[in-house]
């Protein structure tokens, strides 16, 4: 997979296949992509010229299946400091990963966090708050498992 903010190219150099999914998806404005086992998990601002926020995930093994989305909300809202990443509980396998979503709300001054539950694909954990766009923010997972979140601003 190669990602830019315009564009998703799913590569198979050994059977020289190329599929272009941000046409596939008719996806826009594409903020972040992770990848775990045989997925690709894609965050994208726009769908078919539609501002909202996009999730979805794309199986590897197969491109041309149709992706299922874990977020397909429209708004009228840009986001932004977007970032996908994955937490893997202590003594479980691959298939209880938590995926970790987190972005900036463009207008509203918000900030928000999802933790989603990738095999039964449900959100465990979703919180919101209050934040200047322009201000600089980091979160990060302390060893008491609680989520501290700083800005630069204070707010």
């Amino acid at each position: 997979m190669l990602c830019s903010v315009k564009d998703i190219l799913y590569i198979d150099l050994t059977k020289g296949y190329e599929l272009d999914f941000d046409q596939k998806n008719k996806i826009a404005d594409i903020l972040s992509i992770v990848s775990h086992g045989q997925h690709f998990y894609v965050m994208a601002n726009k769908r078919q010229d539609i501002l909202g926020y996009y999730l979805f995930v794309v199986d590897s093994e197969d491109p041309e299946m149709e992706d299922e989305y874990l977020i397909c909300w429209t708004n009228k809202c840009n986001i932004r400091q977007a970032d996908l990443c994955f937490l893997r509980p202590e003594n479980k396998g691959d298939e209880s990963a938590l995926l970790a979503v987190s972005y900036a709300v463009e207008g509203l001054n918000t900030y928000n966090v999802f933790v989603f539950d990738v095999k039964t694909k449900g959100i465990l954990y979703w919180f919101e708050t209050f934040h200047l766009f322009e201000s600089p923010i980091t979160g990060f997972l302390l060893q008491t498992r609680d989520f501290m979140i700083l800005s630069k601003d204070g707010c």
